[in-house]
């Protein structure tokens, strides 16, 4: 019986510290207020950027995630993904499934109101995620939604591909 208190108490005061490691082990992972997010988005000034809203549990996010990936990779990481995981283990579980180092993990804090700062860009957040916004080189946006995460690497490539003003 003492044997098996001792197990407990192990695993109630060291099983957290483990899980804290294996989450803060990954380097790309890092939590972000809404203005760090719009920070990283006007890093980006003078060129195409995407900004990409999704959740690791999010089953339409999986589907477009391989796209996203792919958009990001092509245009040297002019995607701004922002996930709002609340499980961080959730996420690194899910992202470590992916052969992407460059990648960020950037998850929202859940201060603050995140769609309030991002309509400093005329980003009008709503509608579930995935949420995709498409800006171009002056931060005017050129589309915003759920829509096919294919459009994002032709977008940032230079090309408008099948989207035009009026779908915005």
């Amino acid at each position: 019986m003492r044997c098996f208190k001792l197990i407990i108490c192990f695993c109630v005061l060291f099983l957290p510290l483990g899980l804290a490691a294996s989450v803060q082990a990954d380097a790309r992972y890092s939590v972000v207020s809404s203005q760090q997010v719009t920070n990283r988005i006007l890093d980006l000034n003078g060129q195409r950027r995407a900004l990409f809203v999704y959740a690791s549990w999010c089953p339409y996010c999986r589907k477009a995630l391989p796209e996203i990936l792919k958009a990001h990779k092509m245009s040297d990481g002019a995607v701004v993904p922002v996930s709002v995981d609340k499980d961080p283990g959730a996420l690194t579980a899910y992202m470590g499934a992916f052969q992407a180092p460059d990648f960020p993990l950037l998850v929202w804090d859940h201060k603050g109101n995140l769609a309030n700062e991002m309509a400093r860009f005329d980003i009008k957040m709503g509608g579930g995620i995935p949420f995709i916004a498409l800006l171009d080189e002056n931060g005017e946006v050129f589309k915003q939604g759920n829509f096919d995460a294919a459009e994002v690497a032709i977008y940032l490539q230079g090309g408008r591909g099948p989207i035009t003003n009026k779908d915005i």
